[in-house]
């Protein structure tokens, strides 16, 4: 199956630097060559510009109102296949070679971290990246990934990637 939105670690390719982000190419390469790093997807940055596409977020954010598309961004509602295709990535981390038949009837949900990953950083870019820990269940993943994307238009954030042409172009990390 071909998902639109979401990767996993195993799956990232070695040209996805624009749909992974820095950090989450940096975390694949690492899981693939057997570091200890949990199982985990990738939200690829095409969610974000789907997000940036819808009318009352693109005025506000060409009126430079980061926190008007900060306010959007969070009260975003996405549709309904999108979260069905991160939920299964997310359910997805629970399945393991010894998982049984029966035992694919209770999802688990897994203790994930969510975190950003820019497509652009050039050199020491003075900007924090909004990083959840022990996130559980799927009101709190959502809430999470939001509160990422949201974060890359603090307006610290928003004024340093306008000045520098930065991308706003984020994925996120689970």
């Amino acid at each position: 199956i071909h998902m639109h939105y979401t990767v996993y670690l195993k799956d990232v390719q070695a040209d996805s630097l624009r749909e992974v982000g820095i950090k989450g190419q940096s975390v694949a390469t690492l899981f693939k060559k057997g570091f200890k790093v949990p199982p985990g997807f990738i939200i690829s940055s095409r969610l974000l510009d789907l997000i940036l596409l819808k009318a009352e977020i693109k005025n506000a954010f060409s009126s430079l109102n980061s926190e008007l598309v900060q306010r959007l961004i969070k009260n975003f509602v996405l549709l309904p296949e999108i979260i069905d295709e991160i939920l299964d990535s997310y359910h997805g981390l629970s399945i393991g070679i010894d998982t049984s038949a029966s035992s694919l009837l209770d999802t688990k949900e897994e203790l994930v971290a969510v975190r950003s990953s820019y497509i652009d950083e050039k050199g020491n870019i003075p900007l924090s990246q909004k990083t959840f820990l022990n996130v559980i269940g799927k009101e709190k993943l959502f809430k999470s990934i939001m509160e990422c994307y949201a974060d890359i238009f603090s307006t610290e954030s928003f004024e340093f990637r306008k000045k520098h042409g930065l991308n706003f172009s984020t994925a996120i990390v689970i």
